[in-house]
């Protein structure tokens, strides 16, 4: 299947020249802001950094404190994909306590597990998981299925990394479930690649591909590039690993 690599790119370019037109409005020119920080996550982290930063001062400017939550949420993510774990979860705390303060149990619930995704990344344990638990209970009580697949995911992507093997599964099928429901489509690659690393990394290497093969079509289907990069990759570790056996 053809790619389409060009999707992202004309998002952006949009977006840009909507605010080289001139935005008079605030808010709108928040939201423009907002879109090109999410917009350049993967694609680079140092334009979603100073897209954020924008956001940020715009938002206290206009006293919009859930908006400046947001920006701070954006700018945590910025650096995590910019692998600076240590700002970005700064900027997540920043976040978290506007989100407290104001009582949302949904931005609580997305901040706590943007935070379990950084002690993740620390190989922290007990802080993510931690994190994890409280995130899927406030977000299970704002009602919030998407979000409840991501953390279910994410829990039991932890859960294979240290070695506990059968709550892994079992987390990670009830993601794909909730996600199934939903058509998510970037979500299930998600889970359909965590299930495959779990497969592979149990010498289950038909079904690591499997898995990972469901996720590289979503992925080639949506033009989502970076994202077609990482789960091939996975696909050659497996292969490796399946082969290497044998040698």
């Amino acid at each position: 299947m053809q790619l389409a690599p060009r999707g992202p790119q004309i998002v952006i370019d949009s977006l840009k020249r909507e605010l080289k037109v001139g935005v008079k409005d605030s808010l709108h020119k928040l939201a423009l802001y907002k879109a090109l920080s999410i917009s350049y996550w993967k694609k680079s982290p140092d334009s979603s950094i100073y897209y954020a930063k924008k956001s940020i001062k715009l938002a206290e400017s206009a006293g919009e404190e859930e908006e400046k939550g947001d920006a701070l949420h954006n700018l945590g993510v910025a650096y995590y994909y910019a692998n600076d774990f240590k700002s970005s979860l700064d900027y997540f705390y920043q976040s978290l306590e506007i989100s407290e303060k104001i009582a949302d149990l949904n931005r609580i619930g997305r901040t706590l597990n943007s935070i379990g995704n950084i002690y993740y990344s620390l190989n922290n344990f007990p802080e993510a998981i931690s994190s994890y638990k409280r995130s899927l209970v406030l977000t299970r009580q704002s009602s919030n299925t998407k979000m409840e697949a991501s953390i279910l995911n994410n829990m039991g992507s932890l859960y294979g990394s240290h070695g506990r093997i059968d709550a892994a599964y079992i987390l990670l099928n009830q993601s794909v479930a909730l996600l199934e429901k939903l058509n998510d489509s970037i979500g299930l690659s998600s889970s359909y690649n965590n299930i495959a690393l779990l497969y592979r990394e149990n010498g289950v290497y038909n079904k690591a591909l499997k898995y990972d093969e469901k996720a590289l079509h979503i992925n080639k289907k949506m033009g989502r590039i970076w994202d077609v990069s990482f789960i091939s990759n996975s696909i050659g570790e497996t292969y490796f690993s399946k082969w290497s056996v044998f040698i």
